[in-house]
């Protein structure tokens, strides 16, 4: 009986330590997340693109490989440039050729020797040579096909030495530092997920959730599911998310001291 009643009050004791535990306040700003599973999300890129080619001509070098990746600006694909640095030499000449003229012309315009339409004509033909100049330049730049941001190459499409026309698909990038997750929430719940409230996204296979914030929230609700389609801005610096990943997303409550 000795030792049975010490151990009767460390009992009573840890049931009431565990009591008070449960009663007390949460501290302002607290953070909680609701015991309900959550509502099934898909992550995807949050950019992505397929990249093709402004100009026809032959593929001389691809820059990154598959699943390299790039900053912004880097050059991915070259394009044989040579018949575009001739058109660039040719349309300079003309250029000025056409600006000799145009001075020639206005001169003699002053003096009364040449009508105003000759005087239009050659600044119009001045001003063509000039867009022919631009354009020249904008075919050569294209040639180096360069990142339009930071990325991974997902796709390879083409192959060294092959031909390709303007609009041919080179290259399928994506940016990966940032993922969007798209979940379709029960109306009943969607005053939960507003814009930019926190989310806690907890991925299949990962150990820990992640943090995430509404990015957007549909206007329509499908009647037949009765569901609404909310898009999650998910942070992916490290690059350990994956596209194509499933999960579940669910509101972060903040709880304010009583």
């Amino acid at each position: 009986m000795k030792r049975t009643l010490p151990t009767i009050l460390l009992v009573l004791s840890v049931l009431v330590s565990a009591a008070s535990a449960q009663e007390m306040p949460a501290t302002e700003n607290e953070e909680q997340v609701p015991v309900n599973p959550g509502y099934t999300v898909v992550l995807s890129p949050y950019k992505e693109a397929t990249i093709s080619a402004e100009v026809t001509a032959k593929v001389t070098a691809i820059k990154r490989k598959l699943g390299q990746r790039f900053n912004k600006g880097t050059a991915l694909i070259v394009l044989d440039s040579n018949l575009y640095r001739l058109a660039v030499d040719k349309t300079k000449a003309m250029l000025e050729m056409r600006k000799a003229k145009f001075e020639m012309i206005e001169g003699l315009y002053k003096d009364k020797t040449k009508s105003k339409m000759d005087f239009v004509e050659s600044q119009a033909s001045l001003a063509m040579a000039e867009a022919d100049l631009d354009i020249a330049r904008r075919d050569l730049r294209a040639c180096t096909v360069a990142a339009p941001y930071g990325g991974m190459i997902a796709r390879v499409l083409i192959h060294e030495n092959e031909w390709v026309r303007a609009g041919t698909p080179l290259l399928k990038i994506v940016d990966d530092r940032k993922l969007m997750g798209k979940a379709l929430v029960p109306v009943s719940a969607i005053s939960e997920f507003k814009v930019g409230a926190d989310v806690s996204v907890a991925v299949a296979g990962s150990e820990q959730a992640v943090r995430g914030k509404v990015a957007y929230v549909s206007g329509i609700m499908d009647s037949t599911s009765e569901t609404v389609e909310v898009h999650v801005s998910v942070p992916n610096s490290n690059r350990t998310l994956k596209s194509g990943m499933t999960g579940k997303i669910s509101p972060v409550i903040k709880t304010a001291a009583n």
